[in-house]
């Protein structure tokens, strides 16, 4: 970069930055190195576009680890537990929650919803009746649920 930029740091003793770019260096650096991803791989197995599709997918498990971690919905932490057992089982049904959440959203999406995850949870968060409808014995049976907030 110092080939493509000419900074000033230092004027009669203030700061002051001032800077200029160098176009010819800036398009070789266009041409040659910048905007450039080099994916290598040991599955030799796979063609060049499925790995660029596989590596593209990397985008969703980057966005459900971000999704674990929103302070509102889905947090991992903290877990309050100091047996591995429960926290296995912490671990389990945090990603759970994901997987129903995810699920809620493919379902929304699918029925032309098209809505993000922590919007989605926002609104589900405002229901304050739920209704329970299962078959039990050939009869149908609804419990109806208050939630509080």
């Amino acid at each position: 970069m110092k080939e493509l930029f000419t900074v000033v740091e230092d004027f009669n003793g203030l700061p002051y930055i001032n800077y200029s770019v160098n176009r010819k260096e800036l398009d070789r650096l266009t041409k040659t190195v910048l905007g450039r991803t080099m994916l290598l791989t040991n599955r030799m197995d796979l063609l060049a576009p499925e790995v660029i599709r596989t590596y593209r997918d990397l985008e969703h498990i980057e966005e459900a680890f971000k999704h674990m971690k929103n302070r509102d919905y889905l947090r991992w932490q903290p877990a309050f537990h100091w047996t591995d057992q429960k926290l296995d089982v912490h671990s389990f049904y945090c990603v759970l929650a994901l997987l129903f959440t995810a699920l809620a959203r493919k379902t929304a999406c699918e029925a032309g919803i098209d809505i993000s995850l922590p919007v989605l949870l926002d609104e589900l968060s405002s229901i304050k009746e739920v209704a329970v409808i299962h078959s039990q014995d050939k009869r149908i049976k609804a419990e109806i649920t208050l939630g509080c907030k």
